[in-house]
């Protein structure tokens, strides 16, 4: 049975390129990217002496699926307006911000992409030399517990301090492993993001989010440009990582399509 489960997931693994292979990102490739995924032994994000290089550590650029070598390198086509990410494998913890959102990924973008009611991803400039990716060990169990938030959904700031005072003091100091926030993170007013953020940071754990149809910038000209504060707050829209025996795939099946004056 666990063989069966493994190769499903190798299975499903391998699909990550053909499934993010679409409008969604519309990005070109212009050049290649390379860098390094190591163990930050000192713990300052920056690869120097001491810290260890690791090998077979998948990265992706949204397409492509690549493993590090036994110098912890890899190289990648760089495509534009996309995130090339790490893919956290079991046993390995990916740093967080102070608001727990993980920092796993590169965002690029050579001319930034917004709508023009909030602030999206702005040009991100010319390329580092080396984009890296610290890993931390952390050993992790094989029965998991996440908190699963479904639509938060929030209208508005008063809407989140009600969820803060409701619902949060019931989740600190919860011995979940790290929490999932579906799609739908806010309702339209991406202005509140970073109070809604700021909100769940005191859970303590590490909070993926996944996008929806309400975290889009209706004033964006496709799906990229309404995806900009998205990229600029939370990264990748599709991504994936592994966690404990299991491995999980966050995919943006969400589309803003405009033609002519319908939207």
């Amino acid at each position: 049975m666990k063989k069966k489960g493994i190769l499903f997931l190798a299975t499903v693994l391998f699909l990550l390129p053909s499934l993010a292979n679409d409008s969604l990102i519309n990005a070109q490739v212009s050049s290649s990217i390379k860098g390094i995924v190591f163990h930050d032994k000192n713990e300052n994000g920056i690869y120097d002496s001491g810290d260890k290089p690791l090998k077979d550590i998948a990265v992706s650029n949204g397409r492509d699926v690549v493993t590090t070598n036994k110098k912890g390198e890899y190289a990648l086509p760089l495509r534009d307006n996309a995130a090339t990410f790490v893919i956290k494998p079991r046993n390995w913890s990916i740093p967080v911000d102070e608001n727990q959102i993980p920092r796993f990924y590169y965002m690029h973008s050579t001319a930034g992409v917004t709508g023009t009611k909030y602030d999206g991803l702005a040009p991100t400039g010319n390329l580092p030399e080396s984009v890296d990716f610290p890993l931390l060990p952390s050993k992790e169990p094989d029965k998991i517990k996440a908190l699963i938030f479904g639509d938060t959904q929030p209208r508005n700031n008063q809407e989140i301090y009600f969820m803060s005072k409701d619902v949060i003091p019931e989740l600190i100091d919860s011995d979940a492993d790290f929490g999932v926030t579906l799609g739908d993170i806010v309702f339209d007013d991406l202005s509140i993001y970073d109070h809604l953020i700021e909100s769940l940071s005191p859970i303590g754990i590490p909070m993926w989010y996944v996008a929806g149809n309400h975290d889009f910038d209706y004033t964006g000209s496709n799906s990229v440009d309404a995806r900009g504060t998205w990229y600029n707050t939370f990264g990748p829209s599709w991504y994936s990582f592994s966690h404990g025996p299991a491995h999980f795939i966050v995919l943006d099946n969400i589309r803003w399509v405009v033609e002519d004056d319908k939207r």
